[in-house]
């Protein structure tokens, strides 16, 4: 083949093949996407303790037929320790110590992929294991190798199935559930929806299984409209890890990601057809935040736009007019920390003086630091401590929209209030996307 001028006066024609394509292919408008998480108490049948293969088969329908509509979708599921315990013939009861539980995700995941392999393999699909901790989405590097990872398998046609790795995970690297898991992924893949399955049709003001009261939430708009809500909406997973509480978590990280989640019934998952091609109202919606339009150049703050949130902050209104102005955030403007525990490098929430957010950043100073620090000027700092001036650097810091949230106390709560309804002993991961539960 000819060779066209290039690179030392010379390229292959097979460069300028890649090259078309690569044009070609970013002509190409790209497919819709979405994520699908179920859980194990939906995949496991609460009273024979046996595979529940009518709801596993219509998820794997279900997600066949979004693909034949032209929509990818990833499946998230968890299931690894309770197919393991099936495979030993434990009981859900028996207690395992935290070696034993990694050992039965060694043992159930086997299971778990063969079951859905099978299944997609009989409707002519390929699935695929993709395997993550937070460890590997919290490091930038491992987020868009992931990401890239998933677009391969896009191209090939493969459908991801999702879990968390159990058994190399630990408390720093776990995400807790697999529920937050799904919504990291989402922003991940850039979905625009998220489906949580689980044993309720929704979201409802209580516990629909013991309060005849209890009313479905059709939308929620924003997370404030759920203060007075139980988070005990179902009966609690015999097998799982997960409950209401923690789809409440998942759906702040999607919407702050501008990821709209539905919680709907595991045991109709062909339900998700309806809602996603015909605009049927299915279980609850939580609509996505506001959040600015960022590059796709924007790598880096779409990756901090993923990682949970582990802290609060309140600003004054000096501060707040100067990261609106994209500059970067220094301690002087800092009227209160309003977290229990966060690190350098870790995101935290920045508030105005009503409580309403304002943007979310990566912090250069840990909890204990910032306390010493805040309400001081930047030439006070450098004698205070060894580290850059500006508290969050603007390049790390992502501005949302105007807030839509109605005004709170005029002032910002002591610490002790902030964290009074908060679990601190839990993981750090649990600990830091539940401060959404706990805010008043």
């Amino acid at each position: 083949m000819e060779k066209t001028e290039g690179k030392n006066g010379e390229t292959s024609a097979e460069d300028a093949s890649t090259a078309l394509r690569t044009k070609e292919d970013a002509g190409k408008k790209r497919r819709r996407r979405i994520v699908v998480k179920v859980g194990t108490s939906s995949l496991l049948n609460e009273v024979t303790g046996c595979v529940a293969l009518k709801t596993v088969a219509s998820v794997v329908e279900t997600i066949v037929m979004l693909k034949r509509s032209g929509i990818d979708a990833v499946l998230v599921t968890s299931g690894s320790v309770g197919f393991g315990r099936l495979a030993l013939n434990m009981s859900p009861s028996t207690k395992v110590d935290i070696s034993d539980r990694r050992a039965l995700a060694s043992i159930g995941q086997a299971r778990l992929m063969s079951v859905y392999s099978n299944m997609f393999s009989g409707q002519n699909i390929t699935c695929a294991q993709v395997l993550l901790t937070y460890g590997n989405l919290g490091i930038e590097s491992q987020f868009e190798n992931s990401k890239r990872t998933f677009e391969a398998l896009f191209k090939m046609g493969v459908v991801p199935i999702v879990n968390e790795n159990d058994p190399v995970a630990d408390r720093y690297t776990k995400f807790g559930d697999n529920d937050c898991l799904s919504a990291m992924v989402s922003a991940l893949i850039g979905a625009e929806k998220l489906y949580l399955l689980t044993d309720v049709d929704g979201l409802y003001t209580s516990n629909p299984h013991t309060d005849p009261k209890a009313k479905k939430i059709d939308v929620v708009r924003s997370m404030e409209e759920l203060i007075d809500v139980s988070t005990a909406s179902s009966g609690g997973p015999r097998w799982g890890t997960g409950g209401m509480a923690t789809k409440l978590k998942a759906a702040e990280i999607a919407a702050n990601c501008g990821v709209c989640t539905v919680i709907m019934l595991a045991s109709r998952p062909e339900r998700i057809l309806d809602e996603v091609l015909r605009g049927e109202t299915v279980g609850t919606k939580f609509l996505q935040e506001s959040w600015g339009k960022f590059a796709p150049s924007s790598k880096h703050k779409l990756w901090i736009r993923t990682l949970p949130i582990r802290g609060e902050i309140w600003i004054d209104d000096g501060a707040v007019k100067a990261i609106r102005r994209k500059r970067s955030l220094f301690a002087v403007g800092v009227r209160k920390v309003c977290s229990a525990m966060f690190k350098r490098d870790e995101v935290v929430r920045i508030c105005d003086l009503d409580g309403a957010t304002v943007a979310l950043g990566l912090t250069n100073y840990g909890r204990n630091q910032l306390m010493r620090i805040r309400g001081k000027k930047s030439s006070e700092i450098a004698m205070a401590l060894d580290g850059p001036q500006e508290l969050f650097h603007r390049s790390n810091i992502l501005l949302m929209a105007e807030s839509k949230r109605p005004a709170a106390s005029s002032s910002p709560p002591t610490t002790e209030e902030s964290t009074a309804s908060k679990n601190i002993e839990s993981i750090d991961v649990d600990d830091a996307i539940n401060l959404i539960i706990s805010r008043k």
